[in-house]
């Protein structure tokens, strides 16, 4: 997908729908790692943007939380926007290969009968 109005438009959505899932008043650092899973679920769904693409709006959207909001206290925002530019791109891999290996996860049969 090329059109930045609809790139535009998709993320817009996509931010609206994350930020209905967010309960807390105030999120601190730590909790962008679950705005981020929240928002990769969502963004997975996008069957026209390309992989590069959907992380980058993961980003763009943490990004949005951060700036737009004021769930996270003034003082906290620097080293939000650190996690968000050294932490995050390595995180959205590794939590995108989580989902996936989930998804593939089989519980041996010796396991399976155990409570």
């Amino acid at each position: 997908m090329d059109d930045t109005s609809e790139v535009k438009t998709l993320l817009d959505d996509t931010y609206r729908k994350v930020m209905t899932t967010i309960s807390k008043k105030t999120l601190s650092v730590g909790d962008l790692a679950g705005v981020a899973s929240t928002t990769i679920l969502l963004v997975q769904r996008v069957k026209t943007l390309n992989g590069s693409q959907k992380k980058q709006m993961v980003v763009d959207i943490v990004t949005m939380v951060v700036d737009k909001t004021e769930l996270i206290s003034e003082n906290d925002k620097p080293m939000a926007k650190i996690y968000i530019e050294t932490l995050l791109p390595s995180a959205i891999d590794e939590l995108v290969n989580a989902y996936k290996d989930r998804k593939n996860f089989k519980i041996p049969s010796c396991l399976s009968c155990r409570k």
